[in-house]
């Protein structure tokens, strides 16, 4: 399973120095993380969000990076205890669009540029306890509003920045049929037409997937 610290190594493997500020990671990861969402309707990770003042963070990468104004692959294996890379070849895709359509951006930027999206939005601005530092930011609602988006285009400091993220991306993935369900048309009691039957068997023999 992939977790926030093997998208942070992969990020972190392009930067100069293998290095950067820990903002900057953070709203890479956040990146990361949204346009995974996406291409697949699914969680790139499963680590927790946060909405703080300078924009969403994940908070066990920011345990961390806690007090820090840099961070590097090597310090982070060493606090994992282990070597960080994403396993999964999509994912890994994502990941370096990321890098190259956002990556030229500075930690300020990236600030601003989370700042426009609704979820950190929502989370900040109208659901934080009232002298808060953090408010709860959904995963779920990031990749429902990932989902529906349709471009990249951040207005701030008088200027537009059109990133072209969209462009980068990897094609989408393709939802697979579970070999389950397959199985239970197979053999359900109940009268299944011909030509469901003659489908369920062609879907497995296509994706052959284990249950």
């Amino acid at each position: 399973m992939i977790d926030v610290f093997d998208v942070s190594g992969s990020l972190l493997s392009h930067a100069r120095n293998e290095s950067m500020s820990p903002l900057k990671l953070q709203k890479l990861a956040f990146y990361s993380f949204g346009w995974y969402a996406h291409l697949t309707g699914e969680k790139l990770f499963h680590d927790r969000f946060y909405a703080m003042q300078y924009g969403p963070v994940v908070s066990p990468l920011l345990t961390a990076h806690s007090s820090t104004n840099s961070v590097s692959k090597a310090e982070l294996e060493s606090y994992q205890g282990c070597s960080l890379d994403i396993a999964d070849d999509y994912a890994a895709a994502v990941v370096d669009a990321v890098w190259a359509a956002y990556g030229e951006f500075n930690h300020s930027q990236l600030i601003e540029m989370t700042h426009c999206e609704t979820p950190w939005d929502l989370a900040w601005n109208k659901r934080r306890p009232a002298g808060a530092r953090r408010s709860d930011l959904s995963s779920d609602e990031i990749v429902d509003y990932f989902q529906a988006k349709t471009e990249a285009s951040y207005a701030f400091s008088g200027r537009v920045f059109d990133v072209p993220v969209l462009a980068l991306l990897p094609s989408r993935r393709e939802t697979s049929v579970s070999e389950i369900w397959l199985h239970a048309m197979d053999t359900s009691e109940s009268a299944i037409p011909v030509e469901h039957a003659q489908r369920a068997a062609e879907l497995r023999r296509k994706f052959l997937i284990s249950a």
